[in-house]
Parts: C-alpha cells; structure tokens; sequence
C-alpha cells in the first residue's frame, strides 16, 4: 500500500497536482492512530477531486464522493470496524499506523491519476464558452438577377479597376463568410433565384488578395445575429476581433483562413445588410495570429470600406497596400 501511493505521489508531482491532506495537528503516545484523508486536490489552480466529509450519523461507514472536473463517480462506501474507545494505539495494526492513507483517499489519487492521463492524450477538457455556438448563422435571402445588380455596383466601389486587377466575382451565402469559398458563376437559367450575397476579389498592387461582399437578409435582426456570429473569434481558426475605428459600429477580425493563410477582416451591418472587406496579405502560412500583426491590413481594410456608399464614414484616405 505504501510503495502504492508513494508511486501515486510521485506521478500526482510531476503533473503538478496539489493534494492536500487533513492531518492532526499534534500527537501523544495515548492518541489514537489517525488516517489522513486526501480532502482535495489542485490542478493548474482549480480543485478537480474532492471528498466529502464523513457522515456522522453513520459512525460505520465513509461515504465520500469523488469529483473529477464535472464528472461525478460514483459513491465509494468504505465498512470501517466499530470504535473501541478504549482500545490504545499500541493495539493497532502497523498497517493503519500513522500516515497510511485511506481507501477513500486512494481512490481520489487513482481518479485524479486517471484524469490526467485523459487530459494529457485529448488535451484539456473545453468548456461551453470556449466552443463557437451551436446556432447557425442566418441564411441570405434569395434574389432575382436584376435585384443583384445593384449589389455589385456597391462593392466594385471598393478596389477601381485602375487600382486593382478583378479577378473573379460571383454569388456567396452566408456560409462564405467562414468557408471563403469562390463566389458562383451566373446560373445557366437567366430567371432563376440566385443568392442574396455578392463578392469581388482583386489582386492588389502588392500581390495581396482583396475581397468586398454584401450580404442581404429577411430583417436587421437576421443581419445583426449574422453580424455577431461572422465576428465572433471562437468561430475562427486562431481568431481575434475588437471594433474598429472606421465605419461606425464595425469589427476587426484576425484569423487563419480555411486555405491556412492570415486575414483580415472588416464587418459592419446597415439595416438588412452586413459588409465585410477582407485583406490576405501574400506570404507564408502562419501558425496563429494576432491583431497587432495584422495591423497594416487591418488599416487597409477599415479605410477601403469606408468607400463603401453605406459606410458613412467622415474622411476616407487612400489606403491600397502597393
């Protein structure tokens, strides 16, 4: 049993596990031998295994509930001989001595054990707020070809053709906000309902991918939940977002995109409508990313929306990465 929970001792250190045991404070030779009980333990500075203390109005028996994380096990009875009161120490076993650890507590050590050899092959135990949310993002509506017209004729204003080289536009869904997938070619019918989404993208001077796109939905409610979930950066791969500065009410984002490359993006909604300009800029494929370093396009893509008729924006500056 010693060599047992020497080895558990050891294991519960090198994870750095805190388990901290109720001990008396101050013996004598007529004190009768007490077991220490592992109360609970520590991990990374958050109790994953407690013991409950022992019930009184049952002298025979130890219930103890063992909790690891917010799984529960199940209750562990111990059957503990009755108390003699006037049995002495030197009566007791050697092995219930002093320091011997109970079974409740042994129990915790291989629970704890347990959980951390299961944490360590799948890595922490997420939790619900760390998890993009369950609900999916408004769907656009559907449009005729004549209503989507006007839709273009918003976003080409962000990249003029003597600035930027297009080189491919189309129609989007909601969903392209996350997947960036290529925007759809016209349908072969020219009567047909197409999405209410529509995107351009350029090469900029510098090689940098520039896209601009407008999302149209049943109401400014559907566009604002859109809006909350499209910058959301438990949604993203490596995601980050603060507002920005320029147009009014409209969000940063910094995040890997789906083909492994930074990106930088800018939202806003106006009415029924939501407005994202986005900034790959040419280079290697990042690991993860941050807003500070993503600040130059960051800048790019806040300045090019304001071109944007519904950006509202008092001053716009040039801003075309070259």
């Amino acid at each position: 049993m010693a060599v047992l929970v020497g080895a558990l001792a050891v294991v519960a250190g090198a994870a750095g596990v805190t388990v901290l045991l109720e001990l008396p404070r101050s013996a004598t030779t007529h004190t009768a031998a007490i077991t220490a009980t592992a109360s609970r333990a520590i991990w990374k500075g958050r109790e994953i295994c407690a013991i409950t203390p022992t019930s009184a109005s049952a002298p025979k028996k130890l219930n103890g509930e063992i909790s690891l994380g917010r799984v529960l096990v199940d209750t562990v009875e111990v059957n503990m001989a009755a108390r003699d009161s006037d049995r002495r120490a030197d009566s007791v076993p050697p092995a219930r001595g002093a320091g011997a650890l109970r079974p409740v507590g042994l129990a915790c050590l291989v629970g704890l054990i347990v959980y951390l050899v299961v944490i360590d092959v799948a890595g922490d135990v997420p939790t619900g707020s760390a998890a993009c949310p369950s609900a999916g993002a408004p769907e656009v509506v559907s449009l005729t070809p004549a209503a989507l017209s006007p839709l273009r004729g918003q976003v080409a204003a962000v990249l003029p053709q003597r600035v930027g080289r297009l080189y491919e536009e189309g129609t989007v869904t909601a969903a392209s906000a996350f997947s960036d997938a290529e925007p759809a070619p016209p349908p072969l019918s020219s009567s047909a309902l197409r999405p209410g989404g529509y995107e351009m993208r350029w090469w900029a001077p510098n090689r940098d991918d520039i896209a601009a796109d407008v999302f149209v939905f049943r109401s400014p409610a559907a566009a604002q939940r859109f809006l909350q979930r499209a910058v959301d950066p438990r949604c993203r791969p490596s995601g980050q977002q603060m507002s920005a500065l320029k147009p009014f009410q409209a969000h940063n984002l910094a995040w890997i995109n789906p083909d492994g490359f930074a990106q930088a993006d800018v939202f806003f909604a106006r009415g029924s409508r939501v407005y994202r300009v986005s900034d790959v800029p040419v280079g290697a494929k990042p690991q993860s990313v941050t807003l500070a370093q993503l600040q130059p396009n960051l800048d790019t893509v806040d300045a090019l929306s304001c071109l944007l008729v519904e950006a509202h924006c008092s001053t716009v500056r040039e801003a075309v990465p070259v």
